[in-house]
């Protein structure tokens, strides 16, 4: 029968020197100051395992959060569709909430937010415009100043994403 010495060193041998090297160093930068086989080293490794723990849930978090916010950047984009009066209208929205019209040489400026399952555009010149997709056809729907957004309450147009 094996004595305590042999099984120890048995067991030290299983684990690489790079392994060892790792928690000497993990040791000295955490918890050094406390004494090995102590009941203060032990609780400073728990309460060090427990911060990686709720580092790792953290940092999953927020991978979550911007697999959600890329939902808002599918968004993000250029559509081609008809002004009020049936003109070529071209909306950019851009990653960063900017939004960018061009119809007849002119220019517009504006922002824009995910709203349900839609993209609401305010302009500077107050008007609304709202993009939605029913199916796989994108629609634009657009808002006099003053007019509440609301499926009955615009003109809706064909819209089409170009990049």
């Amino acid at each position: 029968m094996a004595d305590a010495a042999q099984i120890g060193a048995a067991n030290a041998s299983a684990y690489s020197e790079a392994v060892r090297k790792h928690c000497r160093a993990d040791y000295k930068k955490y918890c050094g100051e406390y004494g090995l086989e102590t009941h203060a080293f032990r609780n400073c490794m728990a309460m060090k395992k427990n911060e990686w723990v709720l580092g790792a849930i953290a940092a999953t978090a927020l991978t979550l959060l911007s697999i959600g916010a890329g939902f808002a950047a599918d968004w993000a984009g250029t559509y081609v569709t008809a002004d009020t009066k049936g003109n070529e209208f071209t909306i950019t929205l851009g990653k960063d909430g900017a939004a960018r019209g061009e119809k007849e040489g002119h220019v517009l400026k504006g922002s824009w937010a995910q709203d349900d399952e839609s993209a609401l555009i305010k302009w500077t010149t107050g008007w609304t415009t709202k993009l939605s997709l029913d199916g796989d056809a994108y629609q634009k729907t657009a808002y006099r100043p003053g007019t509440p957004v609301t499926d009955e309450g615009g003109k809706a147009t064909p819209a089409k994403k170009v990049d």
